[in-house]
């Protein structure tokens, strides 16, 4: 999903991965889900951007993404 200043009043995109089987989801987080199209995902993360028109949905964010040199912030969780 692309959250934008007119629909939502702040500039954000979510992002999901893991794949998962439906009847692991709640309904109210597949019907999210098939709104937009997308299979089922085990985790949605949302992050602020300045500008979200860059993004679409079903878009795929991975390494070539990013420019040689870019700096990241990454975060982890261990367990």
């Amino acid at each position: 999903q692309v959250k934008t200043t007119l629909n939502d009043g702040y500039n954000a995109i979510q992002v999901g991965y893991g794949n998962v089987s439906p009847k692991s989801l709640t309904q109210p987080q597949l019907g999210h889900l098939q709104k937009s199209n997308i299979q089922p995902l085990k985790y949605l993360k949302e992050f602020r951007v300045s500008d979200p028109n860059n993004f679409n949905v079903g878009q795929v964010l991975n390494v070539e993404s990013f420019v040689a040199g870019q700096l990241i912030n990454v975060t982890g969780k261990s367990i």
